[in-house]
């Protein structure tokens, strides 16, 4: 038999535990863990937050990871500031990046998309990519901090510094702002993605005054993971499996379908 001195603090255990109990039920499971992505608006890749099609990187995300426990939230920042915030822990990782845009992030095996680059210029403008001689006596518009490689990215590497060959804008709207430009004869030029720039024209409603030319180099881009993200690597692998997973049952297929694009995009 306890001792009757043992028994009040035996009902104040009890009491406490049934407590705990009470206050688990009340407030459910406990919250998920929580990841963060930033990207420019790169639409389709990544559009508007909270709109009812947010990218198709920022849905496949939401799909791979809400399965797998997490909870996602997506914000929009200019593309060097959210590497930058990335970097520093501020956020989970960035969406669109290829490996010379951050090396030192954690990129898984599976890219979320095939980039192109793609040229837009005046309408009526023959213009094509065929090599550095192509640009010469032309002003370039780009995104500044975006990367690029294969012989565009030699010639922006070399002429970076050169305001009569290469001009930069940043921040949110980056891409509008630069056809902007390019209508007014401030640049002859415009290089980004080929996708991007198909979808950014036709929602400006300028199918009549710009042209795409046609599109090169496929790069492939990813949801790159900062180094500073204590599960970084293990994030890339659930991502990995989750993007094979929406593979095989026919889900990415129709994630794409709602962009108007294939898997292969």
């Amino acid at each position: 038999m306890l001792d009757a001195k043992v028994l009040p603090y035996v009902r104040i255990r009890l009491v406490l535990s049934l407590l705990g109990l009470w206050l688990t039920c009340v407030a459910g499971p406990a919250a998920a863990a929580g990841i963060t992505l930033c990207a420019d608006v790169w639409c389709p890749y990544n559009c508007i937050p909270g709109s009812e099609h947010p990218g198709f990187a920022v849905d496949i995300a939401h799909e791979v990871f809400t399965a797998a426990g997490y909870t996602v939230e997506y914000q929009t920042e200019n593309w060097s500031r959210c590497v930058e915030d990335a970097r520093a822990g501020r956020f989970t990782a960035i969406i669109g990046a290829i490996p010379s845009d951050a090396p030192d992030f954690i990129y898984p095996a599976e890219a979320i998309g095939i980039s192109t680059d793609g040229y837009a210029v005046r309408k009526g403008d023959p213009f094509q990519f065929t090599g550095e001689q192509a640009l010469d006596g032309r002003v370039l518009g780009l995104v500044r901090s975006y990367s690029f490689s294969g012989p565009i990215g030699d010639y922006v590497a070399a002429h970076a510094s050169d305001p009569n060959r290469i001009q930069y804008v940043s921040g949110n709207g980056a891409l509008a702002k630069n056809l902007g430009k390019l209508l007014a004869g401030r640049i002859d030029v415009v290089l980004d993605d080929g996708n991007v720039l198909r979808h950014t024209i036709a929602d400006m409603g300028l199918e009549g005054r710009v042209t795409l030319a046609a599109a090169d180099h496929p790069t492939p881009v990813f949801i790159a993971f900062s180094p500073a993200a204590p599960q970084g690597r293990a994030l890339a692998q659930i991502l990995d499996r989750g993007i094979a997973r929406l593979r095989a049952s026919g889900r990415l297929a129709q994630i794409m379908a709602s962009y108007h694009l294939s898997n292969g995009s």
